[in-house]
């Protein structure tokens, strides 16, 4: 029974070794240069709202933080969809953010995975408080930041919540993370929603040949943007 509960344990710290994070070309050239990865945006960045309209328990949504996924591609990331990111045509959010992400650098992304330790005091983000708000309008963003900051939880307490399987899971790290920690997956050379399409889906059923235009989703620079 001992060996049981020790395994158990082990299980779920496992499954957070090691967290995935996209970024673009050059900054990947910059985390090498100077030997680390440092926390820059927040997850206020972009939403023009200032932090008088916040109580204290919502500060942390200007905090820099590197912000990160458990796997590349997460189901639940794959699974819900949403019209607020895409001109009202519902897409699924890691589609989203990834092509908005390699339209607005025009450049190829890369994946990165970085190994975590205790002492990076991982928290997790509910993202659906952000996907599931029209942030194009100044209620829906507060209602987006409040509600995400609100649902801020430790690694620990994401596992064993019963409410786990509701949330779609983002992980966010506050310290800089040294490049000894951190391997290069793969550059992906994004051109066009298509080639987001065949990413995100490369493992799964063919999806690319159900896209007929880009302008199924929204038009290249002109997409509403999410909060960072």
């Amino acid at each position: 029974m001992k060996n049981k509960k020790i395994k158990v344990n082990l299980s779920k710290s496992l499954l957070m070794e090691y967290m995935y994070h996209y970024t673009t070309q050059k900054n990947w050239e910059r985390i090498q240069a100077s030997g680390q990865l440092r926390p820059v945006r927040s997850i206020a960045m972009g939403s023009r709202i200032g932090g008088d309209y916040f109580s204290a328990a919502t500060r942390i949504a200007y905090e820099p933080a590197v912000f990160g996924l458990d796997t590349p591609k997460p189901p639940k990331w794959l699974s819900y969809e949403t019209p607020y990111f895409s001109r009202g045509a519902a897409c699924d959010i890691l589609t989203c953010l990834l092509y908005i992400r390699s339209s607005h650098a025009r450049e190829p992304l890369v994946l990165l995975k970085i190994r975590l330790l205790p002492e990076d005091n991982v928290q997790v983000g509910d993202y659906k408080q952000i996907a599931g708000r029209n942030t194009k309008t100044f209620d829906g963003k507060k209602e987006a930041m409040e509600g995400y900051c609100g649902s801020m939880t430790s690694l620990k307490d994401h596992f064993n919540a019963a409410s786990a399987d509701k949330r779609i899971p983002e992980f966010l790290c506050f310290n800089d993370i040294p490049l000894e920690r951190i391997s290069c997956v793969r550059e992906i050379p994004l051109k066009s929603l298509e080639d987001v399409i065949a990413y995100v889906h490369e493992d799964g059923p063919e999806a690319a040949a159900a896209v007929t235009a880009e302008d199924r989703f929204f038009q290249a620079t002109r997409a509403i943007r999410p909060m960072r």
